[in-house]
């Protein structure tokens, strides 16, 4: 019990770790908007709704991925480490398109 206690924690505060890294994003696009281009904005616009999705899509993998047992098991891990991996690309994408449309 303890166990999984500390591992939903641990889980819990990287979601939020997570979310704190999009919303810093979101605030350093906001503080640099007027110095954008439309293209720039829309370019921002668009990553940060595919990163807030792909975010949403390895939590619910991770959901699955906690209660799956069997042979539901490697089908899971494997959809999780996608959509994680997904997420991190999405993340490195929307970063440095960022850096380079200021």
């Amino acid at each position: 019990m303890i166990r999984g206690t500390r591992r939903f924690i641990k889980q819990k505060l990287h979601w939020i770790n997570l979310d704190k890294r999009i919303e810093e994003l979101e605030a350093r696009v906001d503080e640099s908007w007027g110095k954008m281009d439309k293209a720039a904005r829309e370019k921002a616009r668009a990553n940060l709704k595919a990163l807030r999705k792909q975010r949403t899509q390895v939590a619910e993998w991770y959901g699955s991925l906690k209660s799956s047992t069997g042979d539901a098991w490697e089908h899971m891990k494997k959809g999780f480490s996608d959509a994680y991996k997904a997420l991190n690309d999405a993340w490195e994408k929307s970063e440095k398109e960022f850096e380079s449309g200021k």
